[in-house]
């Protein structure tokens, strides 16, 4: 029989056994793996969790992100989610866990690929473009609004987009 609750006390210690065994290289990589598995949304909890942790706090960034880089990652980090979402609908998993759908405020049986956060998230990022093609960085508006349109594409693909009417695609794609 399985076991399905483990005391503090022999969950450390078997914790602790592991960590005894490994190398520091092996250890990173668990580490590693175990960031992996965190979904898109725990993602930032994870790493407050381990910095937490950290002997001296957390460790200075190795190097500074520009706006279009940090742009991009948070574009990436929308895309892992938005891909998260539609994996977890299609294979059934969605149900099995109600905080993805008591916000609404009733089980839907047939949800949307795409969450109303997330489009709000998405466009907020052509404002993002907008601004950085106002402020003459064409260039970097180019870069941003060419990940956007990828997003979008890629969205397509598996369901049904539209942005809501205070984003006009058809402006968005003449600045880019």
């Amino acid at each position: 029989m399985k076991k399905n609750k483990i005391a503090l006390k022999p969950y450390l210690d078997t914790i602790a056994g592991y960590c005894d065994t490994l190398s520091t290289e092996a250890l990173a990589n668990i580490i590693i793996g175990l960031a992996k598995a965190v979904p898109t949304a725990e993602r930032v909890n994870f790493l407050e969790k381990i910095e937490s942790l950290l002997p001296g706090g957390p460790p200075k960034p190795a190097f500074d992100l520009g706006p279009v880089e940090e742009i991009l990652n948070e574009i990436q980090a929308l895309r892992e989610s938005i891909e998260e979402r539609i994996n977890s609908i299609e294979d059934g998993s969605y149900w099995d866990y109600s905080n993805e759908w008591e916000d609404d405020g009733y089980y839907n049986e047939d949800p949307d690929y795409i969450n109303q956060e997330q489009i709000e998230e998405l466009e907020s990022f052509f404002d993002d473009a907008e601004n950085l093609f106002l402020n003459d960085r064409l260039e970097d508006a180019r870069i941003v609004y060419g990940a956007l349109f990828t997003l979008i594409n890629e969205i397509r693909e598996d369901a049904y987009f539209s942005p809501t009417p205070e984003t006009d695609i058809r402006e968005e794609r003449a600045r880019y």
